[in-house]
């Protein structure tokens, strides 16, 4: 997909208060650079020598899920039945999609995230919903449900009844979402819905940037357009991560 933009895509842009610029060619852009954490000294060698291999197996066993995630591919789904997907979703007692805006393949799944059971029938308010829009729209994405470009859900914040952990309990859930809407990209907006796609609790400002995997989906993070509304300037760094997507799929 050309980046060019026209008239009207560069209107959107300026009702949004992003500023066109484009700047040269670059290498792939570092990771920003994160302090250590100070590190508490063991009350003694043998207590060290006790803890490591806790340690070493927690390590493993999140470096093996997230391996996982960036390797593994997703298989088509059988089923295209989505009112049966969409009542398992909303019964489950975890973190789990639901409110989407569209039931056919989408080239983009945009994944939101919703407070609790109470949020409404729509992944977005209003105003986050058309800023949303305008978004996509000045890169060429649609969420019109005759266009099929997109598809947009949110993601229930409400931890596993169980006690069990949400991130795991709903991986099933967006493994299916994923497997039936077989999109080319999955742009995770906000904190919560990017850690639970990754499964990685790296903060957001330190995952964008860069093009992640979810089972071998590329998958973008940005702001969620809540944080937008609030703060304007930060659309500049969103209209980025847009730019990153494109170019991800191109």
């Amino acid at each position: 997909m050309s980046l060019e933009l026209d008239t009207r895509q560069r209107a959107m842009l300026a009702e949004m208060h992003v500023p066109v610029w484009w700047p040269e060619a670059a290498a792939e852009p570092l990771p920003e650079p994160v302090a250590a954490p100070a590190r508490t000294a063991p009350k003694s060698i043998a207590q060290a020598i006790a803890d490591a291999p806790e340690l070493v197996a927690a390590r493993a066993a999140s470096i093996s899920a997230r391996a996982q995630n960036d390797v593994e591919p997703v298989a088509a789904a059988a089923s295209s039945d989505w009112t049966g997907l969409r009542a398992v979703w909303t019964t489950a007692q975890a973190c789990v999609p639901l409110n989407t805006a569209l039931g056919a393949q989408a080239d983009w799944l945009v994944l939101g995230e919703a407070l609790g059971v109470n949020e409404g029938a729509q992944p977005f308010d209003a105003p986050e919903a058309q800023l949303l829009a305008n978004m996509l729209q000045a890169v060429g994405i649609s969420a019109r449900p005759d266009a099929r470009s997109a598809c947009i859900t949110s993601l229930l914040k409400t931890p596993a009844l169980d006690g069990s952990d949400p991130l795991a309990a709903s991986e099933p859930h967006l493994r299916q979402l994923v497997a039936l809407l077989q999109p080319k990209l999955i742009l995770a907006l906000g904190p919560f819905a990017a850690q639970l796609l990754l499964r990685d609790s790296t903060p957001l400002g330190q995952m964008r940037g860069r093009v992640h995997r979810f089972h071998g989906v590329p998958v973008v993070v940005s702001y969620h357009p809540a944080m937008l509304l609030r703060n304007r300037p930060e659309k500049a760094k969103a209209w980025a991560d847009l730019c990153l997507a494109l170019g991800a799929i191109a």
